[in-house]
């Protein structure tokens, strides 16, 4: 075969082969562009004020009762359905009624005996379809009714996380990379302890005989009856089905996106990066606050008007805040409910020291507000409920 055949038959050759690596990365990169980006990085370098009215069309506030069996502690999240508001901490699930904040009773408890569990979960711990509260031992996930009875339990894989419920039946877990080298990111399983699927973790960081663990590790939550997923070190929010991880939204982080590869490494400077600390989403807006360079930071995501702000109210540590009526005490974000209702915490201490601090503004303030003058310390928290837009 003449030398000028054999370079045809190549440049032929060449050619098909870019032809199918194109085709075959075409899906993919059509997928890509048509996700929704979050501009964290441009939110971010142009902070501006956002109060709870530029978000909320009205709002409640529920004092909390204050006794001895009820006292909440730190890491508090509270959830709320029509008639209850849930409150889950380090040590304990409480359950008050929402219209006055009185004490119903605790649900579950702590404990190593029969149906007690040894940790709460801080990740997707509410499912509200079925009124169902979620605590862990070992390798079990326990479900408990609001009337304080167990009313499931399930077996969960080895090495996972975080869990949330694509359906009664079928479950997603994630599986953290602690050592790195972890080939897989989530694992899809049944109530009959089968594993179904494994979605492969296209991202690598350097194996280690150190155990780096970060809490949360990831997010589970339901939208519109469908779970999406959220993992540290990632830029993309996914919709998770038995099948499949599709592309819901991506943040862009541009510089402060913290690379994968130093999830392992002991020189990782966490606050050069965005570090998320809660994602949450109601029909209108997505929720996101992170860390950066020891400050707390929120971003709002306007999905009608495709817009993102980042609030510039930046406080020591939190879950996300936003400004309160009257610059009042800031709002932290806990959960969002079925009804587009955002579920805020404001600190008793928080509030004493603000009325401490500023006398001269009490006149200024709404009357359900001025009611809490008189709140102790040491009470439990307020709960904010605000009724979000949806248009």
């Amino acid at each position: 075969m003449s030398k000028s055949i054999i370079i045809k038959i190549l440049q032929i050759s060449c050619k098909f082969l870019l032809f199918v690596i194109v085709s075959c990365s075409q899906p993919e990169l059509a997928e890509k562009k048509s996700v929704e980006i979050v501009d964290l990085k441009e939110a971010y370098e142009n902070r501006k004020s956002i109060t709870i009215n530029d978000i909320s069309t009205n709002f409640e506030y529920i004092e909390l009762e204050t006794k001895d069996e009820c006292l909440t502690a730190t890491r508090l999240a509270v959830y709320s359905n029509d008639q209850y508001l849930i409150t889950i901490d380090w040590e304990k699930i409480l359950l008050f009624d929402r219209k006055d904040g009185k004490f119903i009773r605790e649900i579950g408890h702590k404990g190593n005996g029969p149906g007690e569990y040894s940790r709460t979960y801080n990740v997707n711990p509410f499912n509200e379809g079925k009124n169902i509260i979620y605590a862990g031992r070992n390798k079990k996930r326990y479900g408990y009714s609001l009337n304080g009875q167990m009313k499931d339990t399930l077996s969960i894989p080895d090495l996972v996380s975080e869990i949330g419920n694509i359906n009664d039946s079928i479950f997603a877990a994630f599986l953290p990379d602690y050592q790195g080298g972890e080939k897989n990111k989530i694992v899809i399983f049944n109530d009959k302890d089968s594993i179904i699927k494994t979605f492969p973790n296209y991202l690598s960081a350097p194996k280690t005989d150190a155990f780096f663990t970060w809490n949360p590790n990831s997010w589970f939550y339901t939208v519109d009856k469908q779970l999406v997923f959220y993992q540290l070190f990632n830029d993309t929010l996914f919709n998770v089905s038995t099948i499949s991880l599709t592309p819901r939204y991506v943040f862009n982080m541009g510089p402060y996106s913290p690379p994968y590869e130093m999830k392992t490494s002991p020189k990782f400077e966490t606050d050069r990066y965005f570090i998320m600390r809660t994602i949450m989403e109601s029909s209108k807006y997505l929720f996101c606050s992170f860390n950066y360079n020891k400050k707390n930071y929120t971003a709002i995501f306007d999905k009608n008007k495709r817009t993102t702000v980042v609030n510039d109210y930046s406080p020591e540590s939190g879950q996300g805040f936003i400004t309160n009526i009257n610059d009042f005490v800031p709002l932290e974000f806990s959960s969002i409910n079925e009804k587009d209702e955002l579920i805020c915490i404001m600190d008793a201490f928080k509030i004493k020291q603000w009325f401490d601090l500023n006398p001269e503004k009490v006149d200024q303030l709404p009357k359900y507000l001025k009611a809490l003058k008189n709140i102790q310390e040491t009470n439990n928290p307020v709960i904010i409920i605000a009724k979000l837009k949806n248009k």
